[in-house]
Parts: C-alpha cells; structure tokens; sequence
C-alpha cells in the first residue's frame, strides 16, 4: 500500500524496477521516451506520448543538468495519480545541452499537475545524493539496478512535508560588497540583467541592498523633485555629476538599510503573501544576520507554475 503524501520517501516514489541499467540510448529524447516507458509499466494512469512531448518541450526551453553528469528531465502531467521516479545510467554518456559534457545518470521526475510543491519537494530529497554522487561509481555499478536503487534511496529521509523558502531560494545570488564603487554596481546591474543586489560584508553578513531606482536617486536628489522647473537641468547636469564620481562613491554609501528578509525554513506560502503585500521584487534570505540567498518574484512565479 502507498504511504500518504505527507510521509513519502524517494523509495516510496522510486521503485527498483524503475532503475534502467544500463541505459541503451543514444540521445536526450530517447533516453527520455525509456524512462517514460518503464515508469508506464507500472502506472498507466498517464499518456506516455504526451509525457513525453510536455517533458521535451521542458528541456527545450532550457538544461537539467544539476551536478556533472546528472541530468534532471520532469514535467507536470494531468492524470497522474502520483509523483514518480526513475532512474537510468549510461556507459557511454548522453548528450543532454549543446556544447556540454554527456551526461551519465538521468533521473526521470514525474508529477501530478494539481501538486504544484511536488517535484521542488523531491528535488530537495534527491540533492541528499546528488551533492555526493560518483558519477563514475554509478556507471561501474549499472549492471545491478539494487545498488543504484539502494544508493538513491537508503537513509534517505521523508520528503519535506511542505515546501519552504531554502527551496525555491538562489543561494548563489550576484552580490556587493560595501566598499565596491558605483562604478561596480553599474557593472553589476547591466552585465547581469538584475534589478536588486544584496549587499554583504566580509563576514558573510547581510549589510543592504541596492536597486536600480537607486541610480536615479542619486542623481535626482529628494530636493530637486519638489521643483516644478526642471528646466536648469534638462541636459541632465545631475546624471553627469554621478558618473564623474562612479568610481568615488561607495556602495556604502547608498544601500538601503531596509529591506524584506525571512528564514530559509519560512513555508513558501508565507513568501507570496509578502510579495503581494509588501511589494517588493526581491526577499532576502538570512540565517540570522548571515546572507544565504534571494527569493525573487520572477522565479518564484516560475517555480510554482513552470518547473
């Protein structure tokens, strides 16, 4: 009998008949239709040609790859009684993304469309493994689909019961230090196509923030946008003053000192509801006083509804 939603574990989800091993394919697609078919054998609650088109179009729009050598194909299908994964490994590598290494170990995540928390939920069970696998340990044990199974799924907890901030945070954000220049923030902003960026000290402390209102706040200063004339400086004198000084002023001296931060553990639902009422594009991760990461909206929306 399944065990409830609320106290699955990945061997609850992964099967050892859903270990493909070795996996014969030659290319990202075929080795996805397998997976896809293996996973049919045992639930044919779903279509697999249609899991398989919503599963390539995923891929399409852009690389799974979360370790080297471990590519992580999912998509959200209608029907679907209940998560599933599966697991095949390659000898000879698959090519996964253009211009990248082939991938050995594909790990195959289906879920139902209407459990949106589902697959960020089996992810953050699933990055217990990845962060130590040995790709080619797997690949030298594929002819025993046990060991794979037992490697994946032994020892490895329940998954998270409801999805939190730590997994749909980026923990590896672009950031600032206090004594980087206006000149780097700039840089910062244009080459990276940000709105925010943190700023931390050398302690790994979170100190501020800086958004791209900023720039126009520094040139425009409160006093100037009480005048009704603007005409003294309509060939923009005060633009012209901050870019003379970009490599003078110092982030310090104008982050803001105010900003929305939360706990890696804060469920995520809590998270929407300060998007929507403070209003703002970005929520700072701290543990404490440490910077752990970013939340923002753009890929929080994402996450819930896309991945």
């Amino acid at each position: 009998m399944d065990a409830r939603p609320g106290t699955w574990t990945l061997a609850d989800l992964l099967r050892r008949e859903h270990v493909v091993c070795p996996l014969e394919a030659v290319d990202r697609e075929e080795a996805v239709g397998a997976l896809i078919e293996r996973l049919h054998c045992v639930d044919d609650s779903f279509d697999p040609a249609v899991a398989r088109q919503v599963v390539m179009s995923r891929e399409a729009s852009g690389s799974t790859e979360l370790v080297p050598g471990v590519a992580l194909p999912h998509a959200r299908l209608a029907g679907l009684s209940r998560p599933r994964v599966s697991i095949g490994v390659s000898r000879a590598g698959i090519p996964f993304a253009a211009g990248q290494p082939p991938v050995h170990v594909i790990v195959l995540v289906l879920t139902p469309v209407d459990d949106p928390g589902a697959y960020l939920r089996i992810l953050a069970a699933l990055m217990q493994r990845l962060r130590e696998i040995d790709v080619a340990r797997c690949v030298g044990a594929c002819e025993s689909p046990a060991d794979i199974h037992a490697f994946f799924t032994e020892g490895v907890g329940a998954l998270p019961p409801y999805l939190s901030v730590s997994h749909l945070m980026r923990r590896k954000p672009v950031t600032l230090a206090e004594a980087d220049t206006l000149a780097d923030a700039l840089h910062a902003f244009c080459t990276h196509n940000v709105r925010d960026i943190p700023v931390v000290d050398e302690a790994g402390d979170i100190r501020g923030v800086v958004a791209v209102e900023d720039f126009l706040r520094l040139s425009l200063p409160e006093h100037l946008l009480w005048m009704q004339d603007l005409s003294p400086i309509l060939h923009f004198q005060p633009f012209a003053d901050v870019l003379r000084r970009d490599h003078e002023t110092r982030v310090a001296d104008f982050l803001r000192e105010e900003y929305v931060t939360v706990a890696p553990d804060l469920p995520a639902i809590q998270v929407a509801r300060l998007f929507l009422m403070r209003k703002v594009r970005q929520i700072v991760v701290a543990d404490g006083s440490r910077f752990v990461g970013v939340v923002d909206v753009e890929d929080f929306v994402t996450q819930l509804f896309w991945s």
